[in-house]
């Protein structure tokens, strides 16, 4: 599987958008949100939960997702 990480919204985002394609050709996008902890460090939120969506098409990650990608392009 290979791996691409977005960041979502503007500078400083609290949330990445991972995307993984398998060898057959399928997109799986899932969201990782972001807290600064007591030591003013950004790291993963461990309450969220994080499913991953399947899609065939770059193009349907884009119609679903693409407002909050910002103009932001997938590479794999």
């Amino acid at each position: 599987m290979t791996e691409e990480t977005l960041q979502i919204g503007e500078s400083g985002a609290d949330i990445e958008m991972h995307v993984m394609k398998n060898k057959v050709g399928i997109y799986f996008v899932s969201f990782y949100r972001f807290i600064i902890n007591s030591d003013k460090m950004r790291v993963p939120s461990s309450d969220e939960l994080r499913p991953a969506y399947p899609y065939k098409t770059k193009e349907a990650i884009y119609e679903a997702f693409g407002d909050m990608m910002c103009g932001k392009t997938i590479s794999i």
